[in-house]
């Protein structure tokens, strides 16, 4: 299950909001070259909603 601000490791429940936001989520299974079934496409989903999140928010207001 992905990190959000609401769910995340027990390990994390000190660490400030804007902390929590920038932790790094790791895809069980997961090698350097993607083989395993599955883990690519995790990947891609977890970048996309990263892109999403800091780009599309930074860029907001901004003409394309």
């Amino acid at each position: 299950m992905p990190w959000s601000s609401t769910y995340y490791p027990a390990s994390m429940k000190n660490l400030p909001l804007p902390v929590r936001e920038k932790a790094l989520q790791v895809i069980p299974g997961t090698t350097q070259l993607f083989e395993e079934p599955g883990t690519l496409e995790q990947v891609a989903v977890q970048a996309r909603n990263g892109f999403r999140r800091w780009l599309v928010g930074a860029t907001a207001g901004h003409p394309a």
